[in-house]
């Protein structure tokens, strides 16, 4: 009888332990293997340079299931600093236009227009949070933190976002990903698998908690 006592309390006690140990461990972020925090500020290379003008890419948009294709024109408005971005299909039919306006602080995120079928508020959200990422757009006020590696050419920023946590990481001075997160738990990502010049010209979002996939190829037109 004290043996099944000793057995149950010993079971209960480990699924209290299964239970909390993640929300334990979810406050807790870790950093890329070797790197060390840096008292300086270190120089973050841009993902989109100021030279940048615009680029056009095949895109295949993906939303909990449903897929679209066609291709993404993004240009910069040097005069107002802005990115305007628009996704439209093959044949010119306009799946979103919006805008980021990166020296507005409130307002700076715009959508012009958006197809009734992606007219979700949990869809426009992603779509902020990942361009606002892509084009490193950050609230006035953010806490920066710079690691580096001792011997090799990366690092890593983070930025502190309200309740959020946003990390780039660069190696040979080119930005490869980006993650938006809460504690532990990924919302968003983007990967960057090449470079052309002055922007990107392979990459791709992950947005995890809208379900949203996306991928962009460059093309010359």
């Amino acid at each position: 009888m004290k043996y099944l006592f000793r057995q149950r309390f010993f079971t209960i006690l480990m699924l209290g332990f299964v239970v909390l140990f993640p929300g334990l461990t979810s406050c807790t972020y870790h950093h890329y293997k070797g790197l060390e925090k840096s008292s300086t500020a270190i120089s973050i290379p841009d993902i989109f340079d100021s030279s940048f003008q615009k680029a056009t890419y095949i895109t295949d948009f993906e939303v909990f299931g449903n897929a679209l294709s066609g291709i993404t024109i993004i240009k910069k408005v040097i005069p107002t600093n802005t990115y305007h971005v628009v996704f439209m299909s093959q044949i010119g039919l306009t799946y979103f236009d919006l805008e980021v306006a990166m020296d507005q602080d409130t307002g700076g995120y715009k959508v012009n227009y958006i197809i009734e079928s992606l007219n979700r508020d949990f869809i426009k959200k992603a779509l902020q949070t990942d361009f606002e990422l892509l084009f490193s757009k950050f609230p006035s006020g953010s806490q920066k933190h710079f690691y580096e590696h001792p011997e090799q050419e990366i690092v890593e920023m983070l930025v502190q976002i309200e309740n959020m946590t946003a990390s780039y990481a660069a190696e040979n001075q080119e930005i490869r990903s980006i993650s938006y997160r809460k504690g532990r738990a990924t919302r968003a990502s983007i990967h960057i698998s090449d470079y052309r010049k002055d922007h990107p010209s392979q990459f791709m979002i992950h947005n995890r908690k809208a379900r949203l996939h996306v991928s962009f190829r460059e093309i010359n037109l």
